[in-house]
């Protein structure tokens, strides 16, 4: 089954991957974070947490918001 994900959410995975592995600021619906782009799977973006300096494994329906120099969404 197709996992439906709202507009906002399209939106935020887009501009992670398109940042070209640039360090963004990325807002869960537990915590915030500095992160930078690995992959992306259907319903998963998999990040690099410059904060706990690991690999973050996010399902795509807990994005809030992206930062990154001038873009915010």
């Amino acid at each position: 089954m197709k996992m439906k994900t709202s507009r906002k959410v399209n939106r935020i995975v887009k501009a992670i991957s398109a940042n070209g592995g640039r360090i963004f600021g990325l807002t869960t619906a537990k915590e915030a974070l500095n992160a930078r782009f690995v992959s992306e799977s259907p319903q998963y973006v998999t990040v690099y947490d410059n904060n706990a300096q690991r690999e973050r494994k996010l399902h795509k329906s807990t994005l809030k918001s992206f930062r990154s120099g001038t873009t915010v969404i």
